[in-house]
């Protein structure tokens, strides 16, 4: 084998494993935005919150360290602001590190005025896939509200049609009462 074919099996190797690794990314994000839009939440590829200072401050993993916060789904739950992310993070230290990905959560008051203690992350199990562990943070669903309904006005019915008086809404001519008039 020449050192040309070497050289072009591996350019072509790492193209395959680059569009193989874009394919599984962009079948990630697309779950996600379906998964936001059932939660009627906001997803975001990237940490453009600057979640990472925040959730580094209070992660639930000693000794993890270099935290990057990808895939957030974000939105408003029950007057907070809640945040569920992918956290990709290194454990280890001494020995052998090796670089994790989680999924987790945690939420924060809307009044940015109160003062608030460092966050509570909750990360979600670590078998499964990651949209499974998405959906095990799942956000409280609560339904939205119903908006009522205006009731539409009812003219009242003309004197010409009852016989000279004006009949109450929707008591009409031939209609049978449930009392006799006098």
């Amino acid at each position: 084998m020449t050192p040309l074919d070497v050289l072009s099996f591996t350019v072509c190797a790492t193209a395959v494993a680059v569009a193989a690794e874009a394919a599984v990314a962009r079948r990630r994000r697309k779950a996600l935005r379906r998964l936001a839009a059932e939660w009627r939440m906001t997803y975001s590829r990237s940490d453009t919150l600057r979640l990472a200072p925040k959730v580094a401050r209070g992660f639930p993993i000693p000794g993890a360290a270099n935290l990057r916060v990808t895939d957030v789904i974000y939105g408003i739950d029950h007057e907070r602001y809640r945040y569920v992310f992918r956290a990709e993070f290194t454990t280890g230290t001494v020995r052998s590190k090796r670089r994790v990905a989680r999924v987790a959560t945690f939420s924060e008051p809307r009044d940015r005025q109160r003062a608030q203690a460092t966050p509570s992350v909750t990360l979600a199990p670590e078998n499964g896939k990651l949209v499974d562990q998405y959906r095990h943070l799942a956000p409280a669903m609560t339904p939205k509200a119903a908006k009522p309904q205006a009731a539409k006005p009812q003219a009242a019915v003309p004197a010409a049609i009852t016989g000279g008086t004006a009949a109450p809404p929707g008591d009409a001519k031939g209609a049978v009462p449930d009392a006799p008039r006098a």
